[in-house]
């Protein structure tokens, strides 16, 4: 959520009940409602720092390495804690920043001709960056969002720190197999976002995100959720996990 009073609500909701892992990113443009919420429960008592894991995200726009210490920096300011459970790289496709733009201010995308600017930054450059931060104690754990194999191999190819985690998008019409697999021979963890659908996503999406049907409403889903007395989400979460361990 954008709205901060619906996203304050919903953040102090899921740790009333006990959710104990906060995954946001740069872009999303929540990390200081979120972080006032963690305050409050901080330092009320309600909760301690160890007790919640945070994952948050480079942005696309900023992957140059001399300019990553300072937005990690505001992270770190606007979510109000002294360090990240989990930081990873976004995407691997880096692109230009309008100039001016900085961690306080935000930044814009660069277009020309309609389009996105690449911005020829070596992944490996923008994972020393992390290394370090890393090793300053800053991130205890960094990974990648979105690499596929290749990508990856060429950071591990040069990494002093191999990536920690990835985290892809799969469900059931994309378990993504033969990528978990690799990651595991590679000791690197596997997070799936998105195991049951996204349906969120048609707030964003409104033409809509599945041409061949969304997975909570895939006939053999309901089968199997009717057959189990199971939730539609339950159905393709349970799928996806089995399918990847």
């Amino acid at each position: 959520s954008t709205d901060p009073k619906a996203l304050t609500e919903a953040v102090r909701t899921a740790l009333d009940v006990g959710y104990p892992l906060i995954d946001t990113a740069f872009v999303y443009g929540n990390e200081a409602v979120i972080g006032n919420v963690l305050h409050e429960y901080f330092s009320s008592g309600k909760l301690k720092r160890e007790d919640i894991f945070i994952t948050t995200k480079l942005p696309f726009l900023v992957h140059r390495p001399a300019e990553i210490e300072a937005v990690v920096e505001k992270q770190l300011k606007d979510l109000q804690i002294d360090y990240i459970d989990l930081y990873l790289i976004h995407v691997p496709c880096p692109c230009k920043p309008q100039p001016g733009g900085t961690p306080a201010t935000g930044y814009k995308s660069l277009i020309e001709n309609g389009q996105l600017v690449p911005d020829p930054v070596d992944h490996v450059d923008t994972w020393k960056a992390l290394e370090k931060l890393h090793k300053d104690g800053k991130l205890k754990a960094i990974g990648l969002s979105n690499f596929n194999q290749k990508q990856i191999q060429h950071i591990i190819d040069h990494a002093t720190v191999k990536p920690h985690n990835l985290q892809v998008e799969t469900h059931i019409y994309w378990p993504q197999k033969e990528l978990f697999d690799f990651c595991k021979k590679n000791g690197i963890t596997f997070t799936s976002y998105g195991p049951i659908g996204s349906p969120g996503r048609k707030t964003f999406r409104p033409e809509g995100n599945w041409p061949e049907g969304e997975p909570m409403k895939d006939p053999l889903v309901l089968e199997l959720a009717k057959k189990y007395n199971k939730t539609p989400a339950q159905v393709p979460a349970f799928i996806a996990s089995f399918a990847n361990s």
